[in-house]
């Protein structure tokens, strides 16, 4: 199977015993303490990508040697994967026995190595580590483990630059300089850097991919030195391709981008396919993975509202749904009513939530519905068809209800009636603490039997169904746009 991805970030700790001003913690939440990868977690996850051919994991953290289990999870990755191994670490914790472990596999340190003047590492750093620094990669390098260099760029200083690539050469390290991301100006450190690396250099090669690489030489010493364009500043898409890297953070999280949250959690209790599935999923993008699906369903069974899932940017409600429940813990319960064709439904299943009963009373619609949940997320039991009115759910309870682009309004003749059926379906639910509800919004005043002036709510409508509680809203209709005018409200119960 093909999924994209053919280089691995593994994040085994959050922690880390040095302070760097500019760390980013590899986009992981710095408010959770103390989290770390399990040997067993990772030990499933490298089983089900051993046979993908992977051309590169890269342990991280936080500080990955932190990780009491890191020696073990190395070497089970050298014995089960054959593409490059390394760990991107400030080398102050490694220890003589771990480096006899790990001294005849494949692995290669990159270390974070910010100066070589030792005032400016420790303000760095926050921690005076300069001196034994140097002594491990002494002792890294006799036991003929690889190792090289990395420095993040941090202002327009030339010196300190000049002075760590003279360091790189006169210990032929292998050098990375990584401009700061998000450092105003940073964009621009390539302009005075590139000349400095020109004085050095025997080679210069432009590698295609935000990167170009140096053969620099200095009195009989040898080395190369990398210096990565960060894709970020350009937006280059392409770019990120090309490289391709996927974060997997402690609690099996898939990152596909360091600058945005986590996307989805790997389940690994569902097998292989189901997690390969999943990662196949985040090299295509929701967007395109959903539109391709919605395009092959036959022109017969859409319903009229099907148009609007294969357009370049999907509707407002979608965007809004997803980007709330990608910050909420997995392990919540949702109930959807009105489930439709199942396209909200499939939002919810790509972000990996385990529980899930989304109701469909119209039947043609919920059996595309299941059979798409089925085939692009191998889910079932998902797609409840039955009117959400007329089913007993005895003690089940959501903690997040979902009502988007549904109306349930039949029987319905005034606006109390209609607010009062809100009302019941929320009871009905166990009164959850989160509520994403769209509606016809009151400003919409044309006449229309299918959208009557009954079912128009206006802020003040949904403020008296849910008192004392938070809520947002979004236009996401706008008549003469769209056929009508429609806004989302997002309710969170205090």
């Amino acid at each position: 199977m093909n999924i994209g991805w053919n280089k691995f970030r593994i994040l085994v700790t959050n922690r880390c015993n040095y302070h760097c001003p500019f760390c980013h913690n590899e986009g992981q939440d710095k408010s959770i303490v103390q989290e770390q990868m399990t040997f067993d977690d990772f030990r499933s996850f490298v089983d089900i990508i051993a046979n993908l051919h992977i051309s590169e994991i890269n342990f991280s953290g936080g500080e990955p040697l932190l990780n009491p289990e890191i020696v073990d999870m190395i070497l089970y990755a050298n014995n089960k994967l054959t593409g490059d191994i390394s760990c991107a670490t400030n080398l102050s914790l490694i220890t003589t026995n771990m480096i006899e472990k790990l001294a005849n596999t494949r692995l290669k340190f990159n270390i974070q190595f910010p100066y070589i003047n030792e005032s400016a590492f420790i303000k760095s750093t926050g921690n005076g580590f300069l001196s034994k620094i140097k002594s491990n990669i002494k002792a890294v390098k006799e036991a003929g483990i690889k190792i090289g260099l990395n420095t993040v760029i941090q202002s327009r200083k030339i010196e300190a630059i000049i002075e760590m690539i003279e360091f790189a050469i006169q210990n032929e390290l292998p050098l990375k300089l990584l401009p700061q991301i998000g450092l105003e100006g940073s964009d621009k450190f390539k302009d005075q850097i590139y000349p400095i690396l020109n004085r050095y250099a025997t080679t210069i090669c432009d590698k295609g991919t935000g990167a170009t690489a140096w053969n620099v030489e200095k009195n009989g010493h040898r080395t190369r030195v990398l210096y990565i364009d960060s894709p970020c500043f350009s937006n280059d898409i392409e770019t990120c391709r090309a490289f391709g890297e996927l974060r997997i953070l402690p609690g099996m999280y898939a990152q596909p981008c360091i600058l945005k949250e986590p996307e989805i959690r790997l389940d690994l209790s569902k097998g292989d396919e189901y997690i390969l599935n999943q990662l196949a999923q985040l090299w295509n993008g929701f967007h395109d993975m959903l539109t391709t699906y919605n395009a092959n369903i036959p022109t017969d069974m859409r319903t009229s509202w099907s148009k609007q899932f294969l357009q370049p940017t999907f509707p407002s409600y979608w965007e809004i749904t997803y980007k709330v429940l990608q910050f909420i813990d997995r392990e919540k319960r949702i109930i959807e009513i009105g489930a439709g064709q199942g396209d909200v439904t499939a939002i919810a299943c790509y972000l990996g939530f385990d529980f899930i009963s989304a109701y469909e009373r119209n039947i043609e619609a919920a059996n595309i519905a299941e059979a798409k949940i089925s085939d692009l997320f191998h889910r079932i039991s998902i797609i409840e068809k039955q009117d959400f009115a007329k089913v007993d759910l005895k003690d089940e309870c959501a903690d997040i209800l979902i009502m988007v682009n549904c109306a349930y309004a039949d029987g319905c003749t005034t606006k109390e009636e209609y607010l009062s059926r809100l009302v019941s379906f929320y009871n009905k639910a166990g009164k959850p603490k989160l509520v994403i509800l769209e509606v016809i919004d009151a400003s919409y005043t044309c006449e229309d039997l299918d959208f009557p002036v009954c079912i128009r709510l206006n802020p003040q409508d949904v403020e008296s169904m849910f008192p004392m509680s938070k809520i947002s809203s979004y236009l996401t209709y706008k008549y003469p746009k769209n056929k009508r005018t429609k806004r989302l409200y997002v309710i969170e119960k205090r």
